[in-house]
């Protein structure tokens, strides 16, 4: 299913009095870009959100965890190249790479990033997860430093091979887009 055949999704803008940053760069990519957004009575601590989409479209701007920000978190929307912008793991890289720079410009916006958090939906569950447990995993570049205390998983998919090859022609494309041809069936 391509992009263009999907409604758009709206864009909700974060709470009255929500101080956000935008367009912060962490790469050269157009999609290598975060949102920050802090509450008005400051960060108890820091969710770090990552958009849905099948790996392949969607961004940052559609935000689905405003209510963080009314418990006293700050949102961080982290974008990341999508499948068919660079091949698998650059989309657990994007992210790494997203938290990392996140925890550089912490102390100018008064973060709290001993309270970081990942929280994703679908794809963006899945990238949360896998950059959450694969911290000394070299391939996916993940700060040292970075101490991630939660993910919230979404619905994200965490067997791709299994999943994609049993039962969803849609999810097979997706996995099939994200990690070459032959993923999806290759334990099928």
């Amino acid at each position: 299913m391509l992009e263009d055949d999907l409604p758009p999704l709206p864009e909700v803008p974060p709470p009255p009095g929500t101080r956000s940053v935008i367009d912060i760069p962490f790469g050269p990519h157009p999609r290598q870009r975060l949102d920050l957004h802090v509450p008005a009575g400051g960060s108890e601590g820091v969710i770090a959100f990552v958009h849905g989409g099948s790996w392949a479209r969607r961004d940052r701007k559609v935000v689905r965890c405003w209510y963080l920000l009314e418990r006293g978190f700050a949102v961080a929307s982290l974008g990341y190249r999508l499948s068919q912008h660079a091949p698998f793991p650059a989309q657990v890289r994007d992210v790494n790479a997203g938290l990392a720079k996140l925890s550089r410009i912490a102390p100018q916006h008064g973060l709290r990033m001993d309270r970081l958090g990942l929280l994703g939906l679908s794809a963006g569950g899945h990238l949360a997860a896998l950059a959450a447990l694969a911290r000394k995993g070299p391939d996916f570049r993940p700060d040292p430093g970075i101490r991630i205390r939660a993910v919230v998983d979404y619905y994200g998919p965490s067997d791709l091979a299994r999943s994609g090859a049993r039962r969803d022609a849609a999810l097979n494309e997706a996995v099939t887009q994200l990690l070459g041809p032959g993923a999806a069936d290759a334990q099928a």
